[in-house]
C-alpha cells in the first residue's frame, strides 16, 4: 500500500479520498479497457478549436502509454455533493500530468489542488509528481505567458513542451 496523504477507501471500482483539509472526493478507478477507449474517442474527434484540447490529451496519453502504464485518463473527481473538484488529464503510478494544446489554455491556480495538501480540493494523495505539457515551443509564448509560466515552475510543477521532452522526464 503506497503512502497517502488523507485517506482512501475502496469500494468496488469506487474510491472515496478525504483529503488532509477534510473534503469527501469521489471518483472511479479506470481498468486499462476503460483508459484505451477513452484516449481512442479522443483521437478520432474532428480537429477544430473546440476538440484541440482532447486531442492533444489522447496524443500525450498514447505516448505515455508507450512507455509505462497510466492509472487514469480524463478522470473527474466529484465532491460529496456531486460537484466537479478537479479534472486530471493523465495519470501514472509517478505522475500527474496536465495537458494543454496552448498556452492561453494554462490557468495559473489549477495546480494548487495538486500541490498544496491544505486546499480544500486537493487531489494528490500519493504526492506525485506535477507536469505540465504545453504543445507548443516556448517560443510561441508571449513575455506574460513566459511570467506565468515561470511562476508555476516556482510551485514545483515541471513544464515540458515535446514529447521527447516528456518521455525524458517520466520515471
Amino acid at each position: 500500500m503506497r503512502n497517502t496523504l488523507g485517506s482512501i477507501v475502496k469500494i468496488g471500482n469506487k474510491i472515496e479520498y478525504t483529503n488532509p483539509a477534510g473534503k469527501l472526493l469521489k471518483w472511479s478507478e479506470q481498468g486499462a479497457n476503460d483508459i484505451n477507449n477513452a484516449i481512442n474517442t479522443s483521437k478520432i474527434l474532428p480537429v477544430e478549436v473546440n476538440n484541440m484540447g482532447r486531442i492533444t490529451e489522447a496524443k500525450v496519453g498514447e505516448f505515455i502509454k508507450g512507455k509505462k502504464n497510466l492509472e487514469s485518463y480524463g478522470i473527474v473527481i466529484k465532491d460529496d455533493v456531486g460537484q466537479v473538484a478537479a479534472e486530471l488529464d493523465v495519470t501514472t503510478i509517478d505522475e500527474i500530468i496536465e495537458v494543454k494544446s496552448s498556452f492561453s489554455s494554462v490557468k495559473e491556480d489549477q495546480f494548487v489542488r495538486l500541490l498544496n495538501s491544505a486546499e480544500n480540493r486537493f487531489v494528490n494523495p500519493y504526492r506525485k509528481k506535477v507536469i505540465l505539457y504545453i504543445d507548443k515551443p516556448l517560443t510561441d509564448a508571449t513575455q506574460g505567458q513566459m511570467n506565468m509560466i515561470n511562476r508555476i515552475k516556482r510551485q514545483g510543477v515541471t513544464v515540458v513542451h515535446s514529447l521527447e521532452e516528456l518521455g525524458g522526464i517520466l520515471k
